[in-house]
């Protein structure tokens, strides 16, 4: 005996179940009860699945790097390509922290998952600046004047 759904795969969505094989009630008080199999549902909800933004740094004046992300929650193989999604940032050159914000371009589709995506930050930090005090250049073939 086995209860069984409709659903081909495992795909999101409802599908109805029903029992196959027999089962009968056994004992001295067996004849007092009948077994009735009604059909049932079966609901496989989406998975949740995050993907992430990773978080940058970078000296004030330097070109922006190459943004990416991580994702967590997909079964083997099913996590989108880097290529699936587009990330960009909110403008400023200013030694601040700026948003990477993410976007899908259309071309990952898997109704399977309930996917959120969690936006990363770039944060500018100071340059650094070194500067050295020199003593100033005396030329010992000329006297100091001394005015009184």
């Amino acid at each position: 005996m086995g209860i069984y759904y409709d659903g081909l795969g495992a795909n999101a969505g409802t599908y109805q179940t029903y029992i196959l094989g027999g089962l009968e009630l056994a004992g001295g008080d067996a004849w007092k009860y009948r077994l009735e199999f009604l059909p049932g549902e079966l609901t496989i909800t989406k998975r949740l699945a995050t993907i992430t933004v990773d978080d940058k740094t970078q000296i004030y004046g330097d070109p922006d790097q190459m943004f990416s992300f991580s994702s967590d929650g997909f079964l083997g193989g099913e996590a989108p390509a880097p290529t699936d999604y587009r990330m960009s940032r909110i403008p400023g050159r200013n030694v601040d922290t700026y948003d990477i914000n993410i976007f899908s371009n259309g071309t990952y589709t898997n109704d399977n998952y309930d996917i959120q995506l969690v936006p990363g930050t770039l944060q500018i930090t100071p340059r650094p600046v070194q500067i050295i005090a020199m003593m100033p250049a005396r030329c010992m073939a000329i006297p100091t004047l001394v005015l009184l």
